[in-house]
């Protein structure tokens, strides 16, 4: 019984988002004589809006869910009338007295702009969800394996570019030259990094992070 409650509240919550979604094509062709191709974007947008609200701003308001959650809607709401007010102005206003295939084509555009700026989104998110990783399990390995070298500004310094120069060192204050040229050298004989002579200096590659940078895949292989 109490799977079957679940799957009618399950049904019921799906089937009531799908007939907003088509209140809204029709609302919209009603009015406009138009079919707003990007109308189903602009909901994923509300979503990925309304989730990253209420895991960042109001993470903080886990105590009272339903302000939180309210206080999210508003911001949402508004978010979204902005962008469908803008929408409106730059790409379906223009060309209202225009024949039937500019409107949707311009249409089409919309909602392929708003597809690829939530697909480039998802990507940097998971990208940087991966750097964050690698330098957590950096810092475990460096901490573990060189102790006496260790410091969490020195695990930043060669997260802040693919590369590091032992200058890069010297001026964050992490060490006097001599011993920043060891700390690096350390690095290289750990695997961390990789010494590569670059005219009179050396510098000092980070493959990982480097990978990560260059790929679309987000996996990296742990430390030996």
């Amino acid at each position: 019984m109490t799977i079957f409650i679940q799957q009618l509240v399950n049904v019921l919550s799906l089937g009531s988002i799908y007939a907003l979604i088509a209140l809204g094509y029709t609302m919209v062709y009603g009015i406009v004589k138009l079919i707003n191709f990007a109308h189903g974007d602009m909901f994923m947008w509300g979503t990925l809006t309304g989730w990253a609200l209420l895991t960042t701003v109001f993470a903080s308001l886990t105590d009272m869910d339903v302000i939180a959650i309210l206080a999210a809607s508003i911001v949402v709401l508004a978010f979204i009338g902005m962008m469908g007010m803008t929408i409106e102005r730059t790409a379906y206003r223009p060309l209202r007295s225009a024949g039937r295939l500019s409107p949707i084509i311009s249409a089409l555009g919309a909602a392929f702009m708003l597809q690829a700026v939530a697909d480039t989104s998802k990507w940097t998110t998971g990208k940087i969800a991966a750097i964050r990783a690698l330098a957590e399990h950096t810092t475990e390995h460096v901490r573990t394996r060189l102790p006496k070298i260790y410091t969490r500004e020195l695990v930043d310094v060669i997260f802040e570019q693919p590369y590091c120069r032992i200058g890069n060192l010297v001026d964050k204050g992490i060490a006097q030259r001599q011993a920043a040229s060891r700390y690096l050298h350390d690095l290289a004989a750990l695997g961390v990094l990789r010494e590569m002579p670059f005219g009179k200096e050396k510098l000092f590659i980070h493959p990982k992070l480097m990978q990560l940078l260059s790929r679309d895949n987000n996996q990296f292989q742990p430390y030996a």
